[in-house]
């Protein structure tokens, strides 16, 4: 396998997948990998190109139309995506580190959020394949006499694969994010042409080569787009042979894949961004509520859309959750994310971190208190390095209160009851995730519910588990991912009646 080791040469062999086959480049065009923890090149991936992405459409069509995969016993597809689950996690260490070294997070989060859990799931959608649900159906009670002696007939409902997926994918969790477009897609019987960010594309190209090299995948099944930027995305989006488009990332850039595939009518799974409250009351037990720096950002250097990035406090509670907060931050180890002592790594890249100092600055030039933070740690001069930083007294109409950061920035903003916190929570275009902490658990459910997201913790419930859907309302997304739910979104239903005399 490549070598991610930045001491050796830049590696130049990464090539984009299509119809069974490693694509040649089309062009002299290349996009560059780095390292965010010292800026240095570490991969160089030609691009691919508009006409790429149309040749994996044609033959993720042809394979859709014409191949075994979607015709495939249930247990067939099993089979081989448990084939791909096996060989990903025979390789999963050296996947970690190279989920390490395109972007950034720690070596503890890569080896268990960013690459084990994903190939779980994938065993999980295996299953799922196993068991069949796509061709589970249900057969009418018999024929009924109408008016006239007409009669209906036996009728059944069944669920068939959607047809050709186009995934886009972004740069946080690219290993997991791929899985999670990849695994329900295949298990339901469609065909797949996958495009991650240009950028953070490595790990793309590893679950293409395990594919090719162990399992008994058909051509044209699964089609990898490296390098591709925005043109090849509108392609994906746009193309009358694509029957479903699934993103993740912006909320702006899913406006834009959205309006796209509307030209065609397409099937659109969205999951975007998030702005999400993390409501804690005055009778909240305050050590739980801290526990796992859940009031903090630094999980991926708060790269992620579902991250609780503003605290809304009880009055009373307000100044002692401010001051544990800030002395927590200040002793984030933030450096090596090769090192297993590091809790936060940098953030992806030049353009990312300006994107955050661009938030910070606003905050400050808008009236809000900046706590702690809000610059490049001390010593650490080469990489996207943030330090986790803290806002106080901001209020709804701030730019850090209503967009997304996607950095390790968090605000506190206080309130006075319930329907404040309520008022608060929900003032947003966003409806990702939330949090609701307090000693009156009635009370926690009742604002859990009045909160409009898709998914919401009441004194800190733990991690959603693979079998709990995953998406958002409003401007967060339209539909779910993870568990039966995710591997739905990629099935039609079909309603048929016959007359079986």
């Amino acid at each position: 396998m490549a070598s991610v080791d930045s001491t050796r040469p830049i590696e130049t062999g990464l090539r984009s997948y299509i119809g069974g086959k490693w694509s040649e480049p089309s062009t002299s065009d290349t996009v560059d990998i780095r390292n965010p923890a010292n800026g240095q090149v570490i991969a160089r991936v030609p691009c691919a190109t508009p006409e790429d992405a149309e040749l994996a459409v044609r033959e993720a069509r042809t394979a859709f139309d014409e191949g075994p995969w979607p015709r495939m016993p249930g247990t067939e597809r099993g089979r081989i995506l448990r084939q791909l689950a096996d060989a990903l996690w025979r390789q999963r260490d050296a996947l970690a580190d190279i989920v390490v070294a395109q972007g950034g997070c720690t070596i503890a989060q890569a080896r268990g959020m960013q690459v084990y859990f994903p190939i779980q799931t994938l065993y999980r959608y295996a299953e799922l394949a196993e068991r069949n649900p796509v061709e589970r159906f249900h057969i009418g009670a018999g024929a009924i006499p109408l008016q006239g002696g007409a009669t209906v007939g036996q009728s059944m409902v069944i669920r068939e694969p959607a047809g050709v997926v186009s995934a886009i994918t972004p740069f946080n969790y690219p290993f997991l994010l791929n899985i999670q477009k990849i695994g329900p897609a295949l298990a339901a019987g469609c065909t797949v042409v996958l495009k991650p960010t240009e950028y953070i594309c490595w790990d793309a190209y590893e679950i293409a080569r395990i594919a090719d090299e162990e399992t008994d995948l058909p051509p044209g099944v699964l089609n990898v787009l490296l390098g591709g930027r925005a043109d090849v995305g509108e392609v994906l989006a746009t193309h009358p042979m694509v029957d479903q488009v699934t993103f993740t990332g912006s909320t702006q850039t899913g406006r834009r894949i959205m309006a796209n595939a509307a030209t065609t009518v397409k099937r659109v799974t969205l999951e975007l961004g998030g702005k999400s409250a993390n409501v804690i009351f005055a009778d909240a037990d305050l050590d739980r509520a801290l526990a796992g720096d859940s009031a903090l950002v630094i999980r991926h250097c708060g790269q992620g859309c579902g991250h609780l990035t503003r605290v809304l406090v009880e009055e009373p509670l307000h100044d002692e959750l401010l001051d544990r907060m800030t002395k927590r931050a200040k002793s984030v180890v933030v450096g090596d994310p090769t090192d297993p002592a590091t809790e936060m790594g940098p953030l992806v890249n030049e353009a990312q971190w300006n994107r955050v100092k661009g938030y910070i600055d606003s905050g400050v030039e808008q009236g809000a208190r900046l706590v702690t933070g809000g610059g490049r740690p001390a010593g650490l001069d080469v990489g996207y390095f943030m330090e986790p930083t803290i806002f106080a007294d901001t209020t709804a109409d701030m730019r850090i209160f209503q967009e997304e950061i996607f950095g390790p920035v968090v605000l506190v903003q206080r309130f006075k009851d319930e329907q404040e916190a309520i008022r608060l929570a929900n003032d947003s275009i966003y409806g990702l995730n939330g949090a609701v902490w307090s000693g009156d658990l009635g009370r926690g459910l009742r604002v859990a519910s009045a909160i409009r997201t898709g998914s919401i913790a009441v004194n800190g419930a733990g991690s959603s588990t693979w079998e709990m859907p995953y998406g958002g309302y409003k401007q967060s997304g339209l539909g779910r991912e993870f568990g039966e739910w995710g591997f739905m979104e990629y099935t039609e239903v079909k309603a048929i009646r016959y007359d079986a005399r």
